[in-house]
């Protein structure tokens, strides 16, 4: 109720004043009564002015005492009425969402302009005490916000976050006391993406406080994270007491009853524990022994058919002993399928050896290796290739390395006829020097992404365990310049799309870590093969991979293309001239490096400094720019469509203003990829200000919250990340608008941004996932690299308003999209989807 401009209280704004003045509820009903119908701003300053305020607030505040220690927990709802029903600026409702304690609550209202003019009606609304609250909060305002939370404690420090809401670049440090002792300090230092997203600024709130002599355990203890500006204690956990240590007798009669109980149900309690943590990828021998060292049970080939399958194995180079271990790991395959066997590489007396091996295998095991053909050995690979069958699916299987035993019938039930042309599937290494591949210790897993022939064309990351139908080896051939790498070769040449490729998210192939695939030697190789495989395509020139800032890959190839065109680039802003200017200068510094035309759009959005104003008139009057008004709520998708209508040219790259291009070539390598008739949407690698990555491609997980992440966030630069991601380009689910390059003619094909939808945000990824519903695929491309300054224009999603949007964004993308794409068929299973992408193991299935 209002009047004569004055709110009145109802019985249940009362009943909130006194939780939120006096921390308690009221005495009785009557109390509701008499004081509903008063003005909220009289009594506001009622119950500030009271002696019991003054005695439970501002008397503990002068004695340092902490609210919550004599307060239960703020109530729940209690800020959704401060918010609801008192006069705040929105800086303050912003933050009343990061408000975990009555003390950062008090700092924001009585901080906040607005909520103290509206009690200037009432004369002397604070008492003394309260003014001396109130100064001392305007003096050290980070004693009240500061936020944080400890995210784990180990024996060799404690790892945890803090950031002020107000000012999170504000340089904080952090205390570890144990029983009222200090132990030691940390600065608030590390970057921290989660709460970047939440707080803004540089994102370095996360601490590591080191205790290099550890805890104690033998009594019980109590440990206080405190935050060193504000002497907050961020957390306080209580741990219990721990038995003293055993003696060693006591230790050997423990061990010897550890037997007597069974050690088998020990190891089998330890296998379920292992099983429930993600594992680093550096402790991959333990993954390795709980997912696979037992074996493939029994996997029946589900295929009714019987077409014939020829296994194929190179022995060139290959020392007995290896020649041995893979025809044993052949004779040892599970699931039934039918296969012969054709040796390549052979000389006079590998043959003798091999047949020997194969007698011995009959004799031991009774599993003979059938020879396909009159010979078991191919001397001539052309009459080997006119003899494949119809419907006949051949797998090369060097001797290099071992099979898994449930191998072959994975790959065979990848294929499809007619469909599914090829497979391959995930590998790792062994120590052949320290035994035979059932006892050596296992390594260096490379879980691959599903099929791209992109990253092939660059490393031959499909491996040496490949699968291939008949009829498509048949046109292929067999390159005998490729030497070991021809059946990559065959792959890369045949020209096969991803849906034609089968990948086994399954180790099937383990390598002998003497035998290398990154030499000096096969590089070369490979580099020859992908000369040949683009001898035929104009405009298209191979190197050796050359650093991208840095980042050098051995062995990885680099493919350019011709760039040809114009194209058009729209850039949405409002103000903001300190990043507007870098990014247009940054495009004219590199304008003679290309050789596609570029066109500058600016598309104004109610800008209103007089030096942004002056500074869009100059770029249109000397020809530098196009400037296009637009007036409303901002819609960025709406905006980029408006002006997407307004050029001719071949390419539209969208681009935010808060990026500077550090390419020299960047808008060729972005046009000359997006103008490729396979490829939709084309997006840059991003750095920050710091050189570490802020996006290499999107990542979909299979979660609902926080399903889309970007990948290599934080990592350096000069890293190549995973298989070397970050700097070789590859398929990726989604790439950011930030700066995305789309074929003009397909932009319209897609039907544009949806600006309905998606005004603001996820209209970068829905039309990523159009274009692939489309089958148009998306290319991350990191040979265009900008800088970006990531949303400064318009802020994080990061205060209550802006995280709903991004969330309302989230669940729209994920009803529309979710069935088709819930499984990212380039984000390996074997990975953690809780972690950074590529940073953990998933634990064993």
């Amino acid at each position: 109720m209002v009047r004569n401009g004055m709110r009145l209280v109802s019985q249940s704004d009362v009943a909130w004043i006194y939780r939120l003045v006096l921390g308690r509820v009221h005495e009785s009903e009557e109390r509701l009564t008499e004081r509903a119908g008063k003005p909220l701003a009289k009594l506001l300053s009622d119950f500030f002015q009271s002696s019991e305020f003054r005695t439970s607030v501002t008397e503990k505040i002068e004695r340092g005492t902490p609210l919550e220690e004599t307060r239960d927990a703020l109530p729940e709802g209690l800020l959704d009425w401060v918010k609801a029903s008192l006069a705040l600026e929105a800086s303050s409702i912003s933050l009343l969402d990061s408000v975990d304690s009555w003390s950062s609550l008090y700092s924001v209202l009585f901080s906040d302009a607005a909520f103290l003019a509206s009690f200037e009606s009432a004369a002397n609304i604070f008492s003394d005490d309260a003014k001396r609250f109130l100064a001392r909060t305007a003096e050290d305002p980070e004693r009240f916000v500061r936020v944080g939370a400890v995210d784990e404690v180990t024996a060799g420090g404690v790892r945890g976050w803090s950031v002020n809401p107000r000012a999170p670049d504000r340089s904080s440090t952090v205390e570890l006391w144990v029983d009222g002792d200090f132990v030691a300090a940390a600065p608030v230092d590390r970057f921290r993406r989660d709460i970047q997203d939440r707080f803004g600024g540089e994102g370095r709130v996360g601490f590591f406080i080191e205790t290099p002599h550890g805890l104690p355990d033998q009594r019980a203890h109590r440990l206080d994270i405190i935050d060193g500006p504000s002497g907050r204690v961020l957390q306080r956990i209580e741990r219990a007491a721990r038995s003293p240590s055993p003696t060693p007798a006591q230790l050997l009669k423990k061990e010897l009853d550890a037997v007597r109980a069974g050690l088998v149900k020990i190891e089998a309690r330890m296998a379920a524990e292992d099983r429930n943590d993600p594992y680093d990828p550096q402790a991959y021998p333990a993954y390795y022994e709980a997912a696979y060292r037992e074996g493939s049970a029994a996997h029946p080939l589900a295929r009714s058919d019987d077409a014939p399958v020829t296994v194929v194995m190179d022995v060139e180079g290959a020392d007995p002993v290896a020649i041995e271990e893979a025809l044993l790991a052949l004779a040892g395959q599970v699931g039934g399928v039918r296969w012969k066997l054709a040796v390549t590489g052979a000389g006079p007396d590998s043959k003798s050896f091999i047949r020997d091996v194969g007698q011995r295998i009959e004799w031991t095991t009774g599993q003979a290796l059938k020879a396909r053909g009159a010979s078991l050995f191919i001397d001539d690979a052309a009459a080997f290739l006119s003899s494949i069958e119809a419907g006949e699916t051949v797998i090369f299987a060097p001797a290099s390395g071992v099979c898994a035993p449930d191998a072959l019938v994975r790959l065979v039930e990848a294929m499809r006829p007619d469909e599914v042309l090829a497979a391959y599937g995930d590998e790792d290494s062994f120590d052949d020097a320290e035994g035979v591949a059932g006892e050596a210790a296992h390594h260096d897993p490379l879980f691959k992404p599903g099929f791209d022939p992109d990253l092939l064309a660059q490393i031959p990351y499909v491996g040496r365990l490949v699968a291939f139908a008949g009829a498509v080896l048949r046109k292929t051939g067999l390159s005998g310049a490729a030497g070991s790498l021809a059946p990559q070769d065959a792959i890369l040449r045949a020209g096969l799309s991803p849906d034609q490729v089968g990948h086994v998210e399954r180790v099937i192939f383990s390598r002998r870590a003497s035998v290398s695939d990154n030499d000096a030697e096969q590089a070369q190789v490979w580099l020859s093969c992908v000369k040949r495989a683009y001898e035929g395509e104009p405009g298209v020139q191979v190197d050796p991979f050359t650093d991208i800032l840095g980042v050098s890959l051995p062995g990885a190839v680099r493919v350019r293309r011709q760039a040809s065109g114009s194209a058009a680039v729209l850039i949405p802003t409002k103000d903001n001239l300190d990043l507007l200017r870098p990014c247009i200068e940054s495009i004219e510094k590199h304008r003679e490096a290309n050789q596609t035309l570029i066109e500058i759009i600016v598309i104004d959005h109610e800008s209103s400094d007089p030096d942004t104003r002056t500074y869009l008139d100059d770029l249109q009057a000397r020809g530098a720019a196009r400037v296009l008004p637009f007036s409303g709520a901002f819609n960025w998708a709406l905006m980029n469509n408006l002006a997407a209508a307004e050029t001719q040219a071949d390419v539209l790259v969208f681009l935010n203003n808060d990026t500077v291009v550090i390419s020299p070539d960047w808008i060729d390598v972005l046009c000359s990829e997006a103008r490729r008739p396979e490829i939709g949407v084309v997006g840059a690698r991003l750095l920050y200000r710091d050189g570490a990555i802020q996006h290499a491609g999107f990542v979909w997980r299979e979660a609902v919250s926080g399903f889309l992440v970007h990948d290599g966030v934080g990592a350096p630069g000069a890293e190549g990340g995973y298989m070397g991601r970050h700097a070789l380009a590859h398929a990726s689910i989604a790439v950011t608008g930030a700066c995305m390059a789309v074929e003009a003619s397909k932009f319209k094909e897609l039907g544009g941004f949806d600006s309905a939808s998606f005004p603001v945000e996820g209209n970068d990824v829905d039309l990523c996932l159009r274009a692939w519903n489309r089958n148009y695929r998306v290319l991350y491309a990191p040979g265009a690299t900008l800088y970006h300054l990531e949303s400064v224009t318009r802020g994080y999603s990061r205060d209550g308003e802006k995280r709903k949007v991004a969330a309302r964004a989230n669940a729209r993308l994920l009803s529309r999209w979710g069935q088709a794409f819930a499984r990212d068929r380039w984000f390996n299973g074997h990975f953690s989807r809780d972690s950074r992408p590529f940073h953990r193991l998933r634990p064993p299935r």
